[in-house]
């Protein structure tokens, strides 16, 4: 019986460090996307105006979408 206790607590915990894990990473993937962004949207508004602030908008929303799913 305690052998069974004990497999279920480390399987817990491997699945707590998992979700971890994957909340660091979708935080990460979104912070990361969002910096990035700051300077291509100055880049894309002096050189092609409203389309390329669109283009990187959607692409930073996409970043977004894929990185929490």
């Amino acid at each position: 019986m305690q052998r069974i206790e004990k497999t279920i607590e480390e399987r817990g915990a491997a699945s707590e460090r998992a979700l971890k894990r994957r909340y660091e990473h979708r935080k990460e993937m979104t912070l990361g996307a969002m910096a990035l962004s700051i300077p291509l949207l100055a880049i894309a508004a002096a050189f092609t105006g409203l389309a390329g602030v669109i283009v990187v908008c959607a692409a930073l929303a996409v970043i977004a979408v894929t990185a929490n799913r």
